[in-house]
C-alpha cells in the first residue's frame, strides 16, 4: 500500500500552490503543475486500489471533466477570472481527494479487515470533483426567483436586511456546491453576491435582489 506515494503528492502541491492561499486572484493561470502531476497520481491510484476500483474512476471523472472545463474556457475572452475559480475549486476538491486516499491506506494497514478502496468512496472528504450537479438550470433559476420573490415581501427594515443575508448565503452555498462547479462563467457574479455585507441600511435588501436578478439573467 502506497500512503507515502500520496503524501508526496500533497507535498508537490503544497509546494506549488501553498502560497496563493484561497486568493482567487492568483488561480489564474496556475493549471499546469497539477495537470503535470496526473500521471503520478493515476500511478498511485493504480498501484494502491488498481484500476478498476471506486478511487481511480472518481479521479478519472474529475480530471477529465476539469479538463472539458478548461478547454472550454479557453476560447473566451473573459475568461481569466472564472479559469481562476475553477483552478482553486480543483485544488480544494484533490487535495481531499489525495488525503482520503493517504488516510483510508493509513487505516488499513493497521486494520487488514478494512477495504481502503470502500474509505476513500464512503470518507468525510468524499471527493466528487464535479460530478454532483444536483441542481438543474430550470431548478436554480425557479429557486432564484422564488428567492427574489421572499425578498420583496420582507419589511425594509433590521429584521429585513437579516433575512437577506440569509438568503445571500443560501444561494451562494448552493451555487458554490451544486452548479458552478461546472459553470464556471458563474463564479464571479456568486463572489459579487457574496461580497455583499449586512448593515442597518435597507438598500442591502436591493443589492441582494438585483445580483440575484443578475445571476438568474446569466444563468
Amino acid at each position: 500500500m502506497g500512503s507515502h506515494d500520496f503524501q508526496n503528492i500533497l507535498e508537490s502541491l503544497a509546494g506549488q500552490y501553498g502560497r496563493l492561499d484561497n486568493q482567487v486572484a492568483k488561480w489564474a493561470g496556475h493549471q499546469q503543475a497539477m495537470i503535470d502531476l496526473f500521471p503520478e497520481i493515476e500511478q498511485a491510484l493504480v498501484k494502491s486500489f488498481t484500476e478498476n476500483n471506486a478511487p481511480f474512476t472518481i479521479f478519472k471523472q474529475g480530471k477529465e471533466t476539469y479538463l472539458g472545463l478548461l478547454a472550454d474556457l479557453s476560447s473566451r475572452q473573459d475568461a481569466e477570472i472564472p479559469t481562476a475559480y475553477l483552478n482553486l475549486r480543483f485544488y480544494i476538491l484533490l487535495n481531499g481527494f489525495l488525503q482520503a486516499c493517504q488516510e483510508s491506506l493509513e487505516k488499513a494497514a493497521l486494520n487488514t479487515s478494512l477495504d481502503p478502496a470502500s474509505l476513500v468512496e464512503n470518507s468525510y472528504y468524499r471527493p466528487y470533483f464535479f460530478a454532483r450537479v444536483t441542481v438543474t438550470r430550470e431548478e436554480m433559476v425557479h429557486m432564484l426567483e422564488e428567492e427574489m420573490g421572499k425578498l420583496a415581501d420582507i419589511p425594509r427594515d433590521r429584521s429585513g436586511v437579516m433575512a437577506a443575508i440569509r438568503i445571500r448565503k443560501g444561494v451562494v452555498t448552493t451555487l458554490a456546491e451544486s452548479y458552478c462547479p461546472t459553470h464556471p462563467m458563474l463564479y464571479p457574479l456568486v463572489q459579487d453576491l457574496d461580497s455583499v455585507k449586512a448593515s442597518s441600511d435597507p438598500s442591502v435588501i436591493d443589492k441582494v435582489t438585483a445580483k440575484l436578478d443578475a445571476i438568474r439573467s446569466a444563468i
